[in-house]
């Protein structure tokens, strides 16, 4: 990517990051009824944000319309996750102000992206952006069949899977399998490490959507 445009990324990236801190530090992100429990450090979601984003551009290809288009879809769930990542690491809630529009944008997104390859024979991306499309839409069902066999998932966790599933999908079934697994990895070591800090008890509760996201990233940047 040319250095201006990836500067004027990277720039839309703080500017964003900084709206998201300012929203977050005025605390639009809670519900009336809720006390956070965990005190998120200033400056983390402009930090991130931009740090992710960078990630990214300098990461993925871009060098056909195709890439490009799923590059910005890369970037638009980077973004709002972390946005969402740090509300549910403050109250233990993936908000549906974000996880629903994002799941929606995705889909549409990567079905548009599809039918649009297909249309101009572009064979491969048609077939990574079919992938993304059924990946972002049997995660979610995947992660609900979870959350009723065996419980300690949220039907946030669920929505914020749709677009994590996608964009993992955009990079092969393998990429998919990668990111969630690694999610649980990251999150069973955490509370390892909590359990053995007695920072928590058995019984505490874990924010999962930290985890889905950063095994989300590992994977895509190692894809």
């Amino acid at each position: 990517m040319a250095p201006p445009v990836a500067l004027l990324v990277l720039t839309l990236a703080l500017v964003a990051g900084i709206a998201l801190e300012r929203r977050h530090r005025r605390g639009r992100h809670l519900r009336p009824e809720e006390i956070p429990v965990r005190r998120v450090p200033t400056g983390t979601i402009t930090t991130a944000t931009v740090v992710v984003t960078g990630l990214l551009l300098d990461t993925l290809p871009h060098d056909t319309p195709a890439a490009r288009v799923a590059l910005g879809l890369h970037l638009v769930v980077a973004v709002a996750g972390v946005a969402a990542c740090v509300v549910d690491a403050a109250v233990h809630r993936l908000p549906d102000t974000i996880t629903i529009p994002l799941a929606g944008v995705t889909i549409v997104g990567f079905a548009t992206l599809g039918a649009v390859a297909a249309a101009t024979s572009q064979e491969t991306a048609a077939l990574d952006a079919g992938r993304a499309l059924l990946a972002g839409l049997a995660a979610p069902v995947v992660f609900l069949l979870l959350t009723l066999t065996i419980g300690g998932i949220g039907l946030g966790d669920a929505k914020f899977a749709c677009p994590l599933g996608a964009v993992l999908g955009w990079h092969g079934w393998g990429c998919v399998v990668e990111g969630f697994a690694l999610a649980w990895v990251l999150a069973g070591l955490t509370a390892a490490w909590w359990l053995l800090r007695r920072r928590a008890h058995r019984d505490s509760p874990l924010p999962l959507g930290p985890f889905l996201g950063a095994g989300a990233l590992l994977a895509v940047l190692a894809a």
